[in-house]
């Protein structure tokens, strides 16, 4: 943290206005912990480095990756959010809502045929993206995202042998918005 103030003076300023918040908003949205793990994660990112979070449960991780997939969203990167189990395709999307982010997001492109992400906040698991078709799926293997895509969920699983997707995986990610 001590060499990056020094790179970028006020760490709060800097992480808030990389993320279009104000500090006030920031504040409201992530704890001091929270926003250094950003900040670091921001910085390795810029030098074209990894970041690691790794921290007890209940922590915040979730909503340090939500903010992380953000920021890379503001700075024209597209999102491949990898997870063990589908399931957690709605855990990621809490966070990216109580955020305030769903809008930067747009439609989130699931990856896993069948797969879909409810309200974890609601009673009833209310469906905020259906799962897609494996129809839909495979067309999108074979033509491309659409462009207001912005984030790509899957498991590990989708890509257990080199194949179609490991191909097409390989060649999203090495485009931009």
């Amino acid at each position: 943290l001590q060499s990056l103030t020094s790179r970028v003076g006020d760490i709060d300023e800097w992480t808030a206005a990389n993320l279009e918040w104000s500090v006030e908003e920031m504040g409201k949205k992530l704890t001091s912990e929270q926003i250094d793990a950003v900040a670091l994660a921001m910085d390795s990112m810029d030098r074209g480095k990894g970041f690691l979070v790794s921290d007890v449960t209940g922590f915040g991780k979730g909503r340090i990756a939500a903010t992380i997939a953000r920021y890379a969203v503001l700075s024209g990167k597209r999102i491949v959010f990898f997870t063990e189990k589908a399931n957690l395709f709605s855990d990621f999307w809490r966070d990216v809502r109580d955020i305030g982010s769903e809008d930067i997001f747009g439609r989130p492109f699931i990856l896993n045929a069948g797969a879909r992400i409810v309200d974890t906040k609601s009673s009833d698991g209310k469906v905020i993206f259906p799962a897609l078709k494996k129809t839909v799926v495979d067309d999108v293997i074979k033509n491309g995202l659409p462009e207001d895509t912005r984030i790509v969920l899957t498991t590990y699983s989708q890509f257990s042998r080199k194949g179609a997707k490991t191909e097409w995986l390989e060649k999203i990610s090495s485009e931009t918005q």
